[in-house]
């Protein structure tokens, strides 16, 4: 007997998962055999409480790199980031990064739509000719407590010779 899905995408924040999740467990749906599949949004200590979502999938940063950086940020700053403080972070450098290649080629398209993107505290990205931002992603699945890396976020460049990215600082 085949099942009619496989998985079920729920594009869901914390407080819809705090109502969905009941709503799951209620309705019988067997998530041993049903994968649910989840946003970044997930990414947060609350969702491992929702025990219909043990063993469920989502895209987000690795955690051990924000980890990592939220701990320097604290050393140096006295108080701990907020989750966007990586994003003003990845840009700094991005443009540290560029404003290294020669004029008139500096802030060229070629330049920023390089192929080995940009890598970031958050993943590499990747900014498309079309002006949007890629980022690669880890898959993590939530296991009760916590969630743990499955598929880590595809490899990142080597980082570039900067000297304001280092272990010494966020």
């Amino acid at each position: 007997m085949s099942r009619p899905v496989d998985a079920i995408f729920l594009p869901a924040g914390p407080d819809e998962i705090a109502q969905i999740g009941p709503l799951i467990s209620y309705s019988g749906l067997d998530t041993k055999t049903i994968k649910l599949i989840g946003t970044s949004a997930w990414d947060i200590p609350f969702t491992g409480r929702e025990s219909v979502l043990a063993g469920a999938w989502y895209a987000a940063p690795d955690p051990a790199a924000w980890a990592a950086f939220s701990q320097k940020f604290q050393a140096n700053f006295g108080q701990p980031p907020p989750r966007l403080a990586t994003l003003a972070y990845d840009a700094m450098n991005m443009a540290i990064d560029l404003a290294r290649v020669p004029p008139p080629a500096r802030y060229a398209e070629a330049a920023i739509t390089r192929p080995a993107g940009f890598s970031g505290v958050d993943g590499v990205v990747h900014f498309g000719a079309d002006g949007k931002a890629r980022r690669s992603l880890a898959v993590l699945q939530i296991e009760n407590d916590r969630s743990v890396v499955i598929d880590p976020a595809p490899g990142a460049p080597a980082p570039a010779a900067n000297p304001r990215v280092s272990s010494a600082t966020p």
